[in-house]
């Protein structure tokens, strides 16, 4: 079925830890939505460096340690666990090595761009990985993309992405900006449910309906994305997160998956 579709820009970073937390509900309304959107990734360049970072007052980060109970605090809150002790260990220096790579696969390829940067997010938060080595990324990704990546010209393109953000009226991530075909856009700034971002996509289409697609069987869904949290499969299939074990162990049988515990949660690996 062919719909009218509204630019979306989705404004991210990889070191962004609430943009982890909005997995879900991304998975969620880009499965059912995605038709209705032209959907634009920007990086939101947070971390430059520490040396020139100039602190998150309002969460009391000013230094790379401080990150590590302000996520374990959101992730709490989120449901998608992160663990953040490397940012003691092994502190990620800098949100633009990832985001450089990004935007290199992005220029070829949006889904292995987007494919990359779910990975990036489960190497920081759950696998304690530093992001800003490139010996990481190259694990990641080709090593020849990332070496192409890592240059003056591909920094550019990060600062471009960001002087973008602020143009769209955001100024911090995640954000979702709906742009219709007459210029109105309508804001998401921070994160929220699914519900809200049909509620904007429905304002940026002046409809008051829309025709979800189904969601993606878990199957096949697993398939694309080989790292499922309880948390995501939750939200895609309307679920109380105490009968999210239960209704893989019956979607998948017990050899299509390994369940791993993690931080009080769990994810789903395909075998």
């Amino acid at each position: 079925m062919v719909h009218e579709k509204v630019k979306v820009y989705y404004i991210s970073d990889p070191i962004c830890s609430h943009c982890w937390g909005l997995e879900p509900q991304l998975n969620r309304l880009f499965a059912q939505y995605g038709d209705y959107m032209d959907l634009h990734v920007l990086m939101g360049g947070i971390l430059p460096s520490w040396e020139t970072f100039p602190g998150d007052e309002r969460n009391g980060i000013y230094e790379a340690k401080d990150t590590i109970e302000h996520w374990r605090e959101y992730a709490e809150t989120s449901g998608m666990p992160i663990d953040g002790s490397l940012m003691q260990d092994d502190p990620v220096a800098s949100s633009f090595p990832a985001s450089q790579v990004f935007k290199k696969l992005q220029e070829k390829d949006t889904k292995k761009a987007n494919l990359f940067l779910r990975s990036v997010r489960e190497a920081i938060f759950v696998q304690n990985q530093n992001i800003s080595d490139a010996f990481v990324l190259s694990k990641l990704v080709d090593p020849e993309v990332v070496s192409q990546a890592l240059t003056k010209d591909y920094e550019a393109k990060v600062w471009a992405d960001r002087e973008k953000m602020k143009s769209l009226g955001a100024f911090v991530t995640p954000a979702l900006i709906f742009i219709n075909k007459d210029g109105k856009k309508v804001r998401k700034v921070g994160n929220f449910s699914v519900r809200e971002y049909e509620k904007a996509l429905k304002r940026a289409l002046r409809v008051t309906e829309l025709k979800p697609k189904p969601v993606p069987s878990l199957r096949d869904w697993l398939k694309e994305q080989p790292i499922i949290f309880a948390k995501e499969i939750a939200v895609m299939y309307d679920l109380p997160l105490a009968f999210v074990q239960r209704f893989v162990a019956r979607e998948l049988g017990t050899d299509a998956y390994t369940l791993h515990l993690f931080r009080g949660t769990f994810y789903i690996k395909e075998n």
